[in-house]
C-alpha cells in the first residue's frame, strides 16, 4: 500500500479525494464551499483597490484576501484528510477576521495593528540580543539594527504607551460570538498541542480501546472542518461587503446563509 511508503504523496490519495468529494455528507459541503468560493472571488474581483492612504479600507481588503486564501487552503487540506492542519490554518484566518471587525468599527485599529507589530519586533530583537549563542551568528550591522529597534519601540512606549492586541477582547467588543464559536475550538486542537490534538493520531477499535497510531488521511473530521471554513468566510464577507458595497451582495449573503443552515449539521 503506497500510503505506508509515500504518505500523503501517495497516488492512492487521489481515490480518497474523489471519495470525500463525491459521497455524502461531505459532498454537500464541498459543493457548497466551491460555489461560495466563486462568490468570494467575485467580491475580490469587484473591489476597486483603494489607495494606500485609505488605510482602513486598504487593510480590510488585504485581510479579506488573506482569509479567503486560508479558506481555500483549508478546503485543500480537508479533501486530503489533513484535519489538524486544516484547523490550524482556519484558526489563523479567524484571527484575521476578528481584526476585520475591529477595523470596520474603528479606522484607528490600523494603529493598534502597527503597535502590536512593533512590540513583537522588540520582543524578537530582545530574544536574540539577550542570548550570546544567538548574537554569535549575527553580523555587527544586524545587532545594531536590533538594538535600534529596541530603542525606538522603548521610546514610543514611554511617549504614548503601546499595548499588545488581545484577541478575545477585540472579539468581545466587535464580534462577540466569533471567539467562542470559531477561535477557541480551532485553537484547542488546531494550533495547540494537547490531548485533543494527540487523539487525532490514535487508532481506536469499536470498543474505544486504543490499538495503535495513525498518520494517514482522516475522513472523520472533514464535515466539521468544512463547516468551520465556510463559517469563517461567511463572517468575513459581512464587513467587506459594507466597506465595498455592491448591488445584490446582501441578497447573495442571505442566500448562502440559508443554504448553509440546510447542509448536514449546518443548523448547529
Amino acid at each position: 500500500m503506497t500510503l505506508d511508503t509515500h504518505g500523503f504523496f501517495s497516488p492512492d490519495m487521489n481515490q480518497f479525494r474523489i471519495a470525500v468529494k463525491s459521497q455524502e455528507p461531505t459532498k454537500a459541503w464541498f459543493d457548497y464551499a466551491h460555489d461560495f468560493n466563486t462568490f468570494a472571488l467575485d467580491l475580490i474581483r469587484d473591489q476597486k483597490t483603494p489607495p494606500f492612504s485609505d488605510t482602513q479600507r486598504f487593510t480590510l481588503a488585504a485581510l479579506f484576501i488573506r482569509a479567503h486564501q486560508s479558506f481555500q487552503a483549508a478546503m485543500m487540506l480537508a479533501e486530503n484528510g489533513m484535519i489538524g492542519d486544516a484547523r490550524a490554518v482556519l484558526r489563523t484566518a479567524v484571527e484575521g477576521v476578528i481584526a476585520m471587525y475591529g477595523l470596520a468599527a474603528d479606522p484607528a485599529f490600523t494603529d493598534r495593528l502597527a503597535d502590536d507589530y512593533r512590540l513583537n519586533q522588540r520582543k524578537l530583537a530582545n530574544v536574540v540580543l539577550n542570548e550570546p549563542a544567538f548574537t554569535a551568528f549575527c553580523r555587527p550591522q544586524e545587532i545594531a539594527q536590533m538594538q535600534a529597534t529596541v530603542r525606538e519601540v522603548d521610546a514610543l512606549k514611554a511617549a504614548r504607551g503601546l499595548n499588545a492586541i488581545i484577541w478575545d477582547q477585540i472579539s468581545a467588543k466587535h464580534c462577540s460570538d466569533l471567539y467562542p464559536l470559531l477561535y477557541r475550538p480551532l485553537s484547542m486542537d488546531g494550533t495547540h498541542t494537547n490531548l485533543d490534538a494527540i487523539q487525532r493520531h490514535m487508532e481506536v477499535d469499536g470498543s474505544g480501546r486504543i490499538v495503535g497510531l495513525k498518520g494517514g488521511p482522516d475522513a472523520g473530521g472533514v464535515v466539521e472542518v468544512m463547516k468551520f471554513a465556510c463559517l469563517t468566510v461567511l463572517w468575513a464577507v459581512e464587513p467587506i461587503s459594507r466597506a465595498f458595497p455592491c448591488d445584490g451582495t446582501q441578497c447573495r449573503i442571505q442566500d448562502y446563509l440559508r443554504r448553509f443552515r440546510d447542509l448536514p449539521g449546518g443548523e448547529a
